[in-house]
């Protein structure tokens, strides 16, 4: 028993304790905790040869004792528990000691000890038959801590197998699959890479349409601001038609209407052309016009080519607002 609070460091003092036994052998422990402060390690030693005739055959070995302790307190509320075991007889009790698990000559005299542990009273066992001991068992297998399987793992079999295994073909063996996992490797990256740049490739086509399809989807929205800004022509045109209607009903002959490079070019007939001159010099819509080329006689009436500007509505209002 260890004056010790913690596990992990009784743990590392049972691996410590090497000379357990007055023997060779694998050595075991099991950890129980009696107190805050105390732990007890109960070990428990196979000698080597008994060892390697069970390692043979099992990759876990542990002793039946320490199983039997770890779950003796579970089962049993009673202070002894007594196993038939084929002609013998196992008993399992608790003594100033710690845990006991014999298998006696005499039971009357493994009684009789153990009543001293209980004041000389004699105490009956609790018999467990075969099915209920390996019930107990499997149950404490199942919960042991895990150190505990850490010191059943039968290392020697695994030792055994290793050098059993032919380590120059295993090696061949290695390098071929190596070699093969490489090239498979290279192989597929190759493929992939080649199936990437195809991909990308056709993304870039496909992004290229687009790119094209949005500059012409630009040109064209650009092409109708452009559209959308010019006046139209025949908001332009229609009051110069305005001013040919009313020369017309002053009894002249329009004889050509041309528009150019914001000038409007008109040539008509007319009885005077200084009466045209006149109607066009007081037309609040018309901008100086002026005779492009003399007049020209026809018969008893007179033909001249007037050119003239139009101002916009703005000039018009603000032409009409002058006193």
């Amino acid at each position: 028993m260890l004056p010790l609070s913690k596990l992990q460091d009784a743990k590392k003092a049972a691996k410590l304790m090497s000379d357990i036994a007055p023997f060779n052998g694998k050595q075991y422990f099991l950890l129980e905790i009696i107190d805050t402060d105390k732990i007890r390690i109960n070990f428990c030693v196979i000698r080597d040869d008994v060892y390697q005739l069970m390692a043979e055959q099992s990759w876990l070995v542990f002793p039946e004792s320490l199983a039997i302790l770890n779950g003796y307190a579970k089962v049993a509320d009673q202070p002894v528990v007594k196993v038939a075991l084929a002609e013998r007889t196992l008993y399992c009790y608790s003594s100033p000691s710690g845990f006991q698990s014999v298998i006696p000559n005499s039971s009357a005299s493994t009684l009789t000890q153990i009543a001293q542990y209980h004041s000389g009273a004699m105490v009956e066992p609790v018999l467990l038959s075969t099915t209920e001991y390996a019930q107990l068992l499997v149950r404490s297998l199942l919960s042991l801590p895990s150190y505990s399987y850490l010191q059943a793992f039968n290392n020697q079999r695994l030792k055994s197998i290793w050098q059993k295994l032919p380590v120059k073909l295993m090696a061949l063996s290695g390098s071929i699959v190596l070699v093969s996992y490489l090239a498979l490797t290279s192989l597929w990256l190759s493929y992939s890479e080649s199936s990437l740049t195809k991909q990308i490739k056709h993304q870039k086509k496909e992004l290229d349409q687009v790119f094209g399809l949005q500059r012409e989807l630009e040109n064209a929205q650009q092409k109708q601001q452009k559209l959308t800004s010019i006046t139209p022509l025949s908001s332009i045109i229609s009051p110069a038609w305005v001013i040919a209607l009313q020369l017309i009903e002053n009894k002249a002959t329009l004889l050509s209407l041309i528009y150019d490079n914001n000038a409007f070019t008109l040539r008509i007939k007319a009885k005077k052309s200084t009466d045209i001159m006149q109607t066009l010099s007081t037309n609040k819509l018309i901008v100086a016009p002026q005779m492009i080329s003399p007049v020209v006689k026809s018969g008893n009436q007179e033909i001249v080519t007037v050119q003239f500007t139009l101002i916009d509505a703005g000039q018009v209002t603000q032409k009409g607002k002058q006193p």
